[in-house]
């Protein structure tokens, strides 16, 4: 769905944190809907009602035998039998779409929003295009939708109630500034964490250091008082993350939850973040 409210924000911000594609590792997310009914327990026979009304959020995509992680926002709805809409976190498409049994096919796509972040995601929107076209073979088990092709080509996607902002332990998968984003450094996956409490606390890992703050939440905004964190000497990559997250996580930031993620702009920079995995 078009999100205008990131819109609006991009208008008056800025550095806009992602409205999806984690980046994010898409770790356990979706967003509106849970309805499988008609799916085998085994995800081995899938019916119209089992995909349609769900907002499928794409954990991974994998073309070629290379796997891209999908990032907050990134999406497939099937509004029925021969529509669907696919967000990519920085764009969005209506899709032609032909369910039959567990074969879906899928046509062309014509883009409805584009530039609804600044994230240079092309790596992701090659996978996504590659692999989300001709022919997929589709099973759905409980709150997991995997499509396939013939070529062996995978999107796995997620669906499930929106994550709540507190209470959420959130996996940093993404880092804005000056005006664009990417995805944490290689070997950073992962490092990142934060909940925030009901009682106002917040806690988790910068990347290398654990730290702890307090937060009020008014309105779309959250104010942190100062971070106290660990000493321990950090380097590289992971030091790079916990300078950004320092930076992001003080003063008063602008949040948005959307499509399963979470999203953070502050006036140094940004963020974006998915729930962690459960188990």
């Amino acid at each position: 769905m078009i999100r205008p409210t990131r819109m609006q924000k991009q208008q008056s911000i800025t550095v806009t944190a992602v409205t999806a594609l984690a980046l994010f590792s898409l770790a356990a997310c979706g967003t509106e809907s849970t309805s499988t009914a008609g799916a085998g327990g085994d995800g081995a026979s899938v019916r119209e009602s089992a995909l349609t009304g769900v907002r499928w959020h794409l954990e991974s995509v994998t073309v070629d035998g290379r796997r891209t992680a999908g990032v907050a926002g990134t999406s497939v709805e099937f509004g029925d039998s021969t529509r669907a809409t696919l967000a990519t976190g920085c764009d969005e498409y209506a899709v032609d779409v032909s369910v039959a049994g567990d074969t879906v096919t899928v046509g062309g796509k014509r883009a409805t929003a584009t530039a609804l972040c600044t994230m240079d995601l092309d790596a992701l929107d090659k996978a996504l295009d590659e692999a989300f076209t001709g022919k997929l073979t589709a099973k759905v088990a409980g709150d997991r939708l995997t499509l396939t092709s013939s070529d062996g080509d995978v999107l796995a996607l997620t669906s499930g109630s929106p994550a709540p902002l507190t209470g959420t332990k959130w996996t940093v998968n993404a880092l804005a500034s000056d005006g664009s984003a990417a995805r944490l450094p290689a070997g950073t996956d992962g490092s990142a964490t934060f909940t925030l409490g009901t009682d106002g606390s917040v806690r988790g890992d910068l990347g290398c250091n654990g730290f702890s703050a307090r937060a009020k939440v008014a309105g779309d905004t959250i104010t942190f008082s100062r971070v106290i964190s660990t000493k321990m000497a950090c380097s590289g990559p992971r030091s790079a993350v916990e300078r950004h997250l320092t930076k992001v996580l003080r003063g008063t930031v602008t949040y948005d939850l959307n499509h399963g993620g979470l999203w953070l702009t502050g006036e140094d920079g940004g963020l974006a973040a998915l729930p962690a995995p459960k188990g």
